[in-house]
């Protein structure tokens, strides 16, 4: 039995072998597809309009990631003793908006409000330019909204709003020359 299964080992092993010489293998190349173009939105995927309430995501001030929140609002991570950190943006005729930034200061339970006046106007076929209105000489005020899903996005120098950090007493009224960020998505 031991002389059948070592000659049949001989006879696979022989079987096996390849009639021609094997090709030296070859670096595989990736496969590129190529770029299509992308379609702008159509109106039926577009949202109208910047009017709405948006919970603020992400408030940076100076570089410093102050205030962060999930999409339905609840502070994932903050230096701020806040609540309910939102946005209206409310038509007041034509391409006139206000912006009406609000929270909840949960030690004194005052809810300071900041307005400010913009033109609206549509940037592209993705997003809406918010211009300020009142914007002083030296200042920066970038702020656009996408039309497709209605992320909002802020960028201020000079006469951005500033909430007091967790154990501070400063006024809640307060503007800053920093830099602040203002990330917010549509309530809802």
């Amino acid at each position: 039995m031991k002389k059948l299964l070592l000659v049949s080992f001989f006879v696979s092993l022989f079987a096996c072998r390849p009639k021609a010489p094997i090709a030296p293998i070859q670096p595989v190349q990736p496969t590129v597809n190529p770029v299509r173009p992308t379609q702008p939105p159509s109106p039926a995927t577009t949202i109208d309009g910047p009017a709405g309430r948006y919970l603020v995501t992400t408030y940076i001030v100076a570089g410093d990631t102050l205030h962060t929140a999930n999409k339905a609002g609840f502070p994932i991570k903050s230096k701020l003793d806040i609540d309910s950190f939102a946005l209206v943006i409310k038509q007041t005729g034509g391409d006139q908006y206000t912006l009406t930034y609000s929270y909840y200061h949960n030690p004194t339970g005052e809810v300071p409000t900041f307005t400010r006046k913009v033109t609206g106007s549509v940037l592209n076929d993705y997003y809406y330019r918010l211009t300020a209105t009142d914007a002083q000489a030296g200042t920066v005020f970038d702020s656009k909204l996408s039309r497709v899903n209605k992320q909002f996005y802020q960028r201020t120098v000079g006469g951005g709003i500033v909430i007091p950090l967790k154990g501070s007493s400063s006024p809640l009224d307060q503007t800053t020359d920093k830099e602040v960020i203002l990330v917010a998505v549509p309530q809802g």
